[in-house]
């Protein structure tokens, strides 16, 4: 996996009585599965006790929930992936499954097509992320990919 994917660790019931109901923590699981939660500044019932976030590391999203999911009660809610474009090295994002790929920045925002020049024209090729295999009509990644 070379793409990098958010989340918000959502609760729907607070068995613990600390941190509260809604959203309750950021995280975001890198390329090699590597999972970084911060939980969010406590406005809850223990915000009078100084609860305060903290940033936690996890080896897994699955560990995130094994931990933190209370048979159920909270869930971890993705955001989109985000990878490097093989083509222009900008960020593409994965919005909706199974929906290809599209530029986050740069003059190509919001397009599937990908100008490694960043001019904002048209170009030949389609976004996609450093690992994926090529598509029709393909003339090649940029670098190394």
């Amino acid at each position: 996996m070379t793409t990098t994917r958010t989340f918000v660790l959502v609760r729907d019931h607070d068995v613990t009585g600390i941190s509260g109901t809604g959203p309750v923590a950021d995280g975001v699981v890198f390329p090699d599965g590597t999972t970084v939660m911060r939980w969010r500044d406590q406005q809850g019932p223990n915000a009078d006790r100084g609860v305060r976030p903290t940033l936690v590391v996890h080896e897994s999203p699955e560990s995130v929930t094994a931990l933190h999911g209370h048979n159920g009660a909270t869930r971890i809610v993705w955001g989109p992936e985000m990878a490097v474009c093989k083509h222009c090295g900008l960020t593409i994002t994965s919005p909706r499954a199974g929906n290809g790929w599209i530029h986050a920045d740069g003059g190509q925002r919001g397009l599937h097509r990908c100008n490694p020049n960043d001019t904002g024209l048209p170009y030949g090729y389609d976004a996609d992320p450093v690992d994926a295999p090529c598509s029709l009509g393909c003339l090649g990644a940029k670098g190394d990919a």
